[in-house]
């Protein structure tokens, strides 16, 4: 008990500090803004700005861009960026850079590849006016391939588990699992882009994949919960041989046609 005292209050202050830190801007790098490694889920697109911007299915991020692209290519123009990053299920978004001459650079973005966990919960870093809880959005019942389990919060609550993603800049996303014994486990996914956050460049905007979500009405709700209890009572052991891995992929957004930008 004493332990998990500490844990707390150090997770605690840790973010207090963090908060305080990253409402500065420190040269031209602006740490308060996070890159989704997921879809954005949006209940209302005219409020969230999903698809304001040049393309259907993207929220703008206008006049800033992040560095270490997982693919570039040139082109003559940004729609091709668009297209380039939809046919790919491993984009989740893209940088448009307009050099003084010559092609367009797309710079593209990989996203968090998902896994199947029956027992596991996973959230992303949100941003602003989307479905967010406390920074937060959650994304998919199950986790995402190449995470690190954190042995400090062991049997802390997903709060904790949260807060301490919250606090490292190169966390864009946690999974909270809880075991048939009722053990809970943190695991948290790292990216050296976001820590970094991004740069300002009036000559590049960079746009993520969204999508509009209805929300559950109240009976679905109350309905998902009693299926959930019911799986529990009939789960399989953990010591049966685990399920094969899923493919790893992401929740691809509604398709719409691109728009050529102006």
């Amino acid at each position: 008990m004493a332990m998990k005292t500490v844990v707390r209050a150090a997770v605690t202050v840790a973010a207090a500090a963090a908060l305080s830190s990253q409402k500065t801007k420190t040269g031209t790098t602006w740490n308060m803004v996070d890159l989704p490694r997921a879809i954005l889920k949006s209940l209302d697109n005219e409020a969230s700005g999903c698809g304001a911007g040049d393309f259907p299915g993207y929220y703008e991020f206008p006049g800033l861009k992040w560095s270490n692209a997982w693919k570039q290519i040139e082109t003559w123009n940004t729609t091709m960026c668009a297209k380039t990053c939809d046919a790919n299920r491993n984009c989740i978004a893209f940088t448009a850079h307009k050099p003084r001459h010559g092609k367009w650079t797309c710079s593209l973005y990989k996203g968090l590849l998902r896994e199947m966990d029956h027992r596991a919960m996973s959230y992303m870093r949100c941003v602003k006016g989307f479905d967010c809880e406390d920074g937060f959005q959650f994304t998919h019942a199950g986790s995402w391939k190449g995470g690190t389990q954190i042995d400090y919060l062991y049997e802390e609550s997903k709060a904790e588990c949260r807060m301490a993603c919250s606090i490292d800049r190169g966390c864009v996303g946690f999974t909270y699992r809880i075991t048939k014994e009722g053990e809970s486990f943190c695991s948290h996914f790292a990216n050296e882009e976001n820590k970094e956050g991004p740069t300002r460049d009036m000559r590049s905007n960079t746009y993520s994949k969204c999508a509009q979500f209805e929300a559950p009405k109240a009976e679905e709700q109350s309905q998902a919960k009693d299926e959930e209890s019911e799986d529990a009572d009939h789960v399989i052991s953990e010591d049966a041989d685990p399920a094969p891995d899923s493919k790893g992929e992401q929740s691809e957004a509604p398709a719409s046609a691109p728009q050529e930008s102006a």
